[in-house]
């Protein structure tokens, strides 16, 4: 096999049109490109051109002419098209569809009954962190505006079992049976 040797340069150039660019695969069903790509444009709304590429084996991905609309769609969800999840992370270089993996999704977690002296950012960044990375804080949450649950979106890990959460949970609060 021969090998093509690319300098620093020509890496960082060859990799700029995708660095607003998302990887976006559908878990549940397998969803059509068209389909996918009208609900995607449907759902996100952007305010610029979004260009869809089908990369097979069911991922696609999504590079984005704003900044803005890029950014929306990372840190906003999590998204579902019809009953369905889309998992979603930045453009990779190097990105190989038969060797990838989607090892997490991002979810929003709601604490039911929490009582109201948690409802401060440091104390459920600890509590969210139990579960995953906390992404954001839900505003009625923070602002302590709303008390019958608290709000977080977690980027949680789909190689670990959900049991444990719950028991790392369950020995946070002191409530172990």
């Amino acid at each position: 096999m021969a090998k093509v040797k690319l300098s620093k340069e020509m890496k960082a150039r060859i990799r700029v049109p995708w660095s607003k660019a998302l990887i976006v695969k559908v878990y549940g069903r397998l969803v059509g490109f068209h389909y996918l790509t009208f609900k995607i444009n449907a759902s996100w709304k952007p305010m610029a051109k979004m260009d869809c590429v089908t990369l097979g084996r069911d991922f696609i991905l999504i590079r984005f002419s704003s900044i803005n609309d890029y950014d929306k769609v990372l840190r906003g969800g999590p998204w579902i098209i019809g009953e369905y999840f889309l998992a979603i992370k930045p453009w990779e270089p190097y990105f190989k569809v038969f060797e990838a993996k989607l090892t997490s999704v991002v979810v929003w977690v709601r604490f039911s009954e929490l009582p109201i002296e948690f409802y401060d950012a440091f104390i459920l960044k600890e509590i969210g962190s139990v579960i995953g990375l906390v992404l954001r804080i839900d505003f009625y949450t923070t602002s302590k505006t709303k008390g019958g649950y608290a709000r977080l979106r977690v980027q949680i890990d789909l190689d670990k079992p959900l049991k444990q959460f719950y028991m790392r949970l369950l020995a946070l609060f002191g409530w172990e049976d």
